[in-house]
């Protein structure tokens, strides 16, 4: 964190991180937004994706594709399937926590 934040972590955010990093295979990354949120008073409604509709405009060639309310989570599908992009999506296994 101080290197690339130029956070000091505290004895809270270690213990923190190392909870969150036992928890689960992201755990450790996941453990970043809190962290950083308690060191400059940012507060998040969830620090994981809420999946609520987004209004969406845009200008441009294929701009009819994006008038509406999506998922946030197509509008990176959109964006891909017009730069040209075969949008496969496989299903990807988590790791457990000991193969990482």
């Amino acid at each position: 964190m101080k290197r690339y934040c130029n956070v000091e972590m505290t004895e809270e955010d270690v213990e923190l991180y190392k909870r969150m990093r036992a928890e689960s295979y992201y755990g450790g990354p996941n453990s970043i937004g809190p962290i950083l949120s308690n060191h400059v008073d940012v507060g998040w409604t969830t620090y994981d994706h809420s999946a609520a509709p987004v209004p969406v405009f845009a200008f441009g060639p294929g701009a009819e594709k994006f008038a509406g309310i999506y998922d946030l989570t197509q509008i990176p599908r959109m964006i891909g399937q017009l730069a040209g992009y075969e949008m496969i999506y496989p299903v990807y296994q988590v790791p457990s926590l000991g193969e990482h």
